[in-house]
């Protein structure tokens, strides 16, 4: 996978115009070529995807590791944690 150009980095850490406005800037790093490590503070329908799209970059893979305060530390594959509401 090649790695992501400085330049698109840049662009999801300065905010990205989507067609539903433009995004809050992203914290992004990339701890190997092709993978990247985004926590953005919104959560607007397929967000992430359009942003990578956006940047050349389209997502392949999406993993959500926290939601909040919800953590997936300690769930193994196919588990899940209800939660009171």
């Amino acid at each position: 996978m090649p790695r992501v150009r400085r330049g698109a980095l840049r662009a999801l850490r300065d905010g990205i115009d989507l067609d539903d406005g433009r995004t809050a800037p992203a914290k992004v790093s990339q701890p190997e070529p092709g993978i990247l490590r985004l926590t953005i503070h919104e959560g607007r329908n397929r967000q992430v995807r359009r942003m990578t799209a956006h940047i050349g970059h389209p997502t392949l893979r999406l993993i959500r590791y926290r939601i909040g305060s919800w953590t997936i530390d300690g769930l193994g594959n196919g588990q899940w944690l209800k939660v009171r509401g």
